[in-house]
């Protein structure tokens, strides 16, 4: 099965993307998602810069958390009672194309659905999740973060596109790719977008 899905993985790569005017933002999506898949550390860990980490947005209690890695861990998930699920064979292939740009999908709490299905990306800049976790949570003193700090996870948002994938099986995924240094990396994870519990 993995010789299947390094055939597929170099088969989608070698093809050119119609609708993406930068195939590597592309190339990365499609790695996160085989990352996932395989549930294989090192494909992640070679996705994240080494001096910014990645972001893992959360949900203990009713605020929002967050934790920087320098690394990411499927065995040493976080929140440590959240387990990173693969992502299906089935799904991964279904998906090797962005079917929704501008818009990324969004979670509604009533339904308790994903709208709308597939791999969607939003616009650039557009997406303040961990930003607003971290207002939050110096606005009520749970953390100490420095003004400059806050105005760095602000820059980071301004260059960084989110990313959802989802099924009406209940699989998702929902994760930010950042472009400096002439490179996607892999950002944010976020794992409270469909967490509907007060």
């Amino acid at each position: 099965m993995r010789t299947l899905f390094i055939a597929l993985y170099a088969l989608l790569f070698s093809c050119t993307s119609i609708a993406s005017t930068n195939p590597s933002f592309e190339e990365v999506v499609q790695k996160v998602l085989l990352g996932f898949h395989q549930q294989d550390t090192q494909i992640i860990n070679s996705l994240i810069n080494k001096d910014i980490g990645i972001y893992i947005v959360y949900k203990r209690g009713i605020p929002y958390q967050y934790e920087q890695l320098s690394q990411f861990d499927f065995k040493q998930p976080v929140p440590e009672y959240l387990p990173y699920e693969p992502l299906s064979e089935k799904l991964v292939r279904a998906n090797s194309k962005i079917t929704q740009y501008k818009t990324a999908a969004t979670f509604d709490c009533d339904t308790e659905r994903w709208s709308p299905t597939g791999l969607s990306v939003g616009k650039t800049g557009n997406n303040h999740l961990l930003s607003e976790t971290a207002a939050f949570l110096k606005l009520h003193e749970m953390t100490d973060m420095s003004d400059k700090a806050f105005a760095d996870l602000k820059k980071l948002e301004s260059v960084s596109r989110r990313i959802v994938l989802a099924s009406n099986d209940g699989e998702e995924l929902v994760f930010h790719l950042g472009y400096f240094n002439q490179r996607w990396y892999l950002t944010v994870l976020d794992r409270v977008s469909s967490d509907c519990s007060a």
